[in-house]
């Protein structure tokens, strides 16, 4: 079986995630810290699109204030090839990225995401339990790395 089958089988499993926000030494938003959170799974009757809406608390490392944080992406099956991953903003679907594999464990981005001067950049590495996807952000005022562990229930 494909990463891409294997991911797009797991998608459906997914319950919760911890996130970890690392800056880098050109960062200018100083924004490390974690949170661990749920996730609310919604999938498409013909499974051709995997909803997630998250929520978490975070918390700022450097003062220890919390955030209640809520995200939704969807996933979409794109013709064997690739799963488009989708932020929703306001009731729309925004394309972040099409993820590809790179080897039979790990999946990466087609292209960088390009939002202003940033680039993002994502790798996906499938674990028994769930998968990994690391965030990568660079631009004028960005140096981030985003550490998301999404896991299954046990």
């Amino acid at each position: 079986m494909s990463a891409l089958s294997t991911f797009w089988e797991l998608l459906p499993r997914i319950s919760h995630f911890r996130y970890e926000s690392l800056p880098g030494p050109a960062s200018m938003t100083g924004w490390k810290g974690s949170a661990s959170g749920v996730i609310e799974v919604t999938c498409d009757p013909a499974l051709q699109w995997i909803h997630f809406a998250e929520s978490c608390q975070f918390e700022l490392e450097l003062t220890g204030q919390h955030f209640a944080l809520k995200n939704q992406f969807r996933w979409v099956w794109q013709e064997h090839d690739s799963i488009r991953l989708e932020q929703w903003r306001r009731g729309h679907a925004v394309p972040l990225l099409d993820l590809v594999e790179r080897s039979p464990a790990i999946l990466v981005e087609r292209e960088a995401h390009l939002c202003g001067a940033d680039d993002y950049r994502l790798q996906v590495r499938l674990r028994g339990d769930g998968f990994d996807a690391d965030w990568s952000i660079r631009g004028p005022k960005k140096d981030e790395h985003l550490a998301y562990r999404y896991r299954c229930d046990r």
